[in-house]
């Protein structure tokens, strides 16, 4: 190897060894052992070409896609310390439901015993299910939800019945609708079933209603008078006030067409009003 100090590459690669003159006066390349050396800089090529080769199969062929994706994982495993390939999905390999799906995700290899049919079937599954942040996801009708392993539909039922109020399977089922899991409303409606506290008292049907939300003071205001009431020399809208005093404090006036009933003794039978402050 000759270099040419005025080449950025030569610079480059001078970072990664040095020429010494051996016995015979012939200058020798001597590649740096360790961290930098030879080692390191063959890693740094082939991850590249390894990056850029799974750039080139997005969209490709499942069945190519499959090998690329193994060569890719078998690379990574190669290059990376063991600490950053430790597995962090152990709850779904245990799981038997979601155990070949998450080893598609990790490593798009396809189960073995299978036929062009299944393999078929597989694929089409298996690209419904992501990883985010180390948990499995599935694309249910265009919502994501997390898989829940099998150890862990217990816990979460817990959460959802037990610590939610106690609520009947349809309550807790909308509690749940960010999960998913296979026979999830089966395994409620059962755990629900089996709640000692529901068998002592009874799930609750409803929920209870919370407060409307009021952005501002008498934005709009109600008023239904049935009658007959005591004559008086009033308008509509003084008698109004004398009877909700609290009025006085906002300016209001008698939505749509007024409406007066009048019997035959000259007394308000029934009289419907809105009132809204300006």
């Amino acid at each position: 190897i000759s270099t040419d100090p005025t080449a950025s590459s030569d610079l480059e690669l001078e970072k990664r060894g040095q020429i010494e003159i051996d016995n015979d006066g012939q200058n020798k390349w001597i590649w740096k052992d360790g961290k930098g050396g030879y080692e390191e800089l063959i890693k740094e090529r082939r991850k590249q070409e390894v990056l850029a080769r799974t750039s080139e199969i997005i969209g490709s062929d499942p069945e190519y896609i499959a090998v690329d994706s193994v060569e890719t994982h078998l690379v990574e495993v190669a290059i990376a310390q063991p600490k950053e390939i430790a597995d962090t999905g152990k709850k779904y390999i245990a799981c038997p439901w979601f155990s070949q799906v998450y080893e598609f995700q990790r490593s798009y290899l396809i189960p073995l015993g299978m036929d062009r049919l299944q393999k078929k079937n597989f694929l089409q599954r298996g690209r419904k299910f992501r990883m985010f942040n180390g948990e499995l996801f599935i694309d249910v009708r265009g919502a994501w939800k997390r898989c829940v392993p099998q150890s862990e539909v217990t816990k979460v039922l817990h959460k959802a019945h037990d610590q939610g109020g106690h609520y009947q399977t349809g309550i807790t089922l909308k509690r749940l609708k960010t999960y998913h899991w296979p026979k999830m409303a089966l395994n409620t409606r059962d755990y629900i079933l089996g709640c000692l506290e529901c068998g002592r008292n009874g799930t609750a049907w409803t929920q209870t209603q919370s407060s409307p939300r009021v952005d501002e003071p008498m934005v709009l205001l109600g008023m239904d008078f049935i009658g007959p009431i005591s004559h008086s020399n009033l308008t509509l809208e003084e008698t109004i006030q004398c009877c909700y005093p609290q009025l006085q404090y906002f300016n209001f006036e008698s939505g749509g067409k007024p409406d007066y009933g009048y019997s035959g003794k000259g007394y308000f039978t029934h009289i419907f009003m809105c009132l809204s402050n300006d």
